[in-house]
């Protein structure tokens, strides 16, 4: 099979795919040849994977395309400039923004926190993307409440020096800390009030997710794309000040 025809068939499916990677896939398809099960070699592992499994059992280039399912390439990869939007709608629609308090959303942030946490003390990279892009989703919410340009704070955040002398759960941690100066002047409750910018705080937030997310090899982008792939079909209620979702 020629290697710059597979590879233009590849991308054409949407596998951004380079043609050192594309020699590999071929090299390890031919020599996995008998086998049921083919390691993944890229970082796309699920694509990879799939696309090697296909390799295996293909007589022709024809065999190969029709092999493919459509479905396992289909996912649609949204700037931020667009997902901020699309998750402000998502939260409208499912009445965040009328029945919750910019306290509320920092609550659903703490506890996103906290998965976060745990993904990079257990340095699982699915989790820690997972969980960066739930941070984000709440962040995103309580900048729409408190009348800041979420959109505006992540583009500044992305050109600010990055936080490199780190670990991904001391970042984390750091983090969090930041979260509960909002939290504590969000609550009232007795607290004496510390004197802060909402959007300094926020600005240094989203940028040590965006550290993180390097670290992990991903991007914050990335992140909230999985998160609002996971959460914009999603129907709930508001229960006890809190979005309940669906079963």
């Amino acid at each position: 099979m020629n290697n710059n025809r597979f590879i233009t068939e590849l991308r054409a499916r949407g596998l951004n795919i380079t043609p050192q990677e594309a020699r590999t896939l071929m090299n390890i398809a031919i020599a996995e040849h008998d086998k049921e099960v083919v390691m993944p070699v890229l970082k796309r592992e699920k694509i990879a994977h799939y696309a090697i499994l296909t390799l295996s059992y293909a007589d022709s280039l024809n065999e190969l395309m029709h092999g493919i399912d459509d479905k396992k390439f289909s996912r649609e990869n949204l700037t931020i400039k667009e997902l901020v939007p699309l998750i402000q709608e998502w939260a409208k629609e499912r009445g965040i923004y009328e029945q919750l308090t910019p306290f509320d959303e920092l609550l659903k942030t703490h506890e996103e926190f906290g998965e976060l946490i745990k993904a990079c003390y257990d340095n699982d990279k699915p989790a820690i993307q997972d969980a960066i892009g739930d941070v984000m989703v709440t962040l995103i919410n309580y900048c729409y409440m408190v009348e800041e340009d979420s959109e505006f704070l992540i583009r500044q955040a992305l050109t600010m020096r990055l936080d490199k002398g780190s670990t991904p759960v001391r970042m984390a941690i750091y983090t969090e800390y930041l979260l509960n100066i909002l939290l504590r002047n969000e609550c009232g409750q007795g607290f004496k009030i510390i004197p802060y910018s909402p959007h300094h705080r926020l600005l240094y937030m989203i940028n040590e997710l965006h550290s993180i997310a390097l670290l992990e090899e991903s991007t914050l982008e990335e992140c909230l794309n999985i998160a609002y792939n996971e959460i914009k079909n999603r129907t709930g209620k508001i229960i006890n000040r809190k979005f309940i979702k669906d079963e």
